[in-house]
């Protein structure tokens, strides 16, 4: 911006009072200088290369944390899971003990027909029972067993394999339960007090031919295993069993 005193009277005095305000000068255009890489490649190669293996283990870091963080969770997922039905697991041994009060009771009035409903109860809560713990067990290997890998995991897949080995390591017999003898020599004890149950001079043979050691295992008038005759009478003379 320009300001024009127009006091002087000649031209030289008139130009004389010209002044300049505010004036900026003109940019100054500076040569471009090379750049860091190109005037020392070396130094800003290794640098790059720092830059490049700080990253490189941050991202590794961050990416153990998170695996490390879902094998947590996944971990206390099965777990929470497996301990889940352990008052259910209560609640079933405690119907069961009531089931064979009652059948007791039954039997006491010879009502056989509702005693052989209860036991079936109590069977059919023996299986609700084994199910429970196959879960418990299944759902403990899983959280266990757990390793993240690059792909998602098929829990279902290993939920079923997992299951498959239980089933096939223990074929449990339910009729061979503690629970389901416990309530038949209630039962039995009702009216045959101080008898054996049926089935049990089998197992006292078994016991005696295995442990004491008897000098048959075939009977030698029928040749038939001492295990399987129906009214087994021992020998102690002959230490035999025909």
């Amino acid at each position: 911006m320009l300001k024009i005193y127009h006091n002087s009277k000649t031209p030289a005095q008139f130009y004389t009072g010209i002044k300049l305000v505010s004036h900026k000068p003109p940019a100054k255009k500076f040569p471009q200088n090379k750049s860091a890489e190109n005037q020392n490649p070396k130094k800003f190669k290794k640098s790059r290369q720092r830059r490049e293996k700080r990253g490189t283990k941050m991202a590794a870091s961050t990416s153990v944390a998170r695996a490390g963080d879902a094998v947590t969770k996944i971990r206390t997922a099965a777990n929470t899971l497996s301990t889940d039905n352990q008052p259910l697991l209560v609640e079933i041994r405690k119907t069961i003990n009531t089931l064979q009060d009652v059948a007791v009771e039954m039997e006491k009035l010879n009502r056989t027909q509702e005693v052989k409903e209860l036991e079936d109860a109590v069977l059919e809560l023996l299986h609700a029972n084994e199910e429970c713990e196959s879960f418990s067990s299944v759902m403990q290997s899983v959280g266990d067993n757990y390793q993240p890998g690059t792909e998602l995991k098929d829990f279902k897949k290993v939920i079923d394999e997992e299951k498959s080995k239980l089933q096939g390591a223990s074929a449990a017999n339910l009729q061979k339960d503690p629970f389901l003898r416990r309530f038949q020599e209630a039962v039995w004890n009702v009216h045959h007090a101080g008898q054996p149950m049926p089935g049990e001079e089998q197992e006292d043979i078994v016991m005696t031919t295995t442990q004491i050691g008897l000098l048959n295992t075939v009977c030698p008038i029928t040749g038939k295993s001492v295990t399987d005759l129906s009214e087994p009478v021992r020998r102690f003379v002959l230490n035999l069993v025909f």
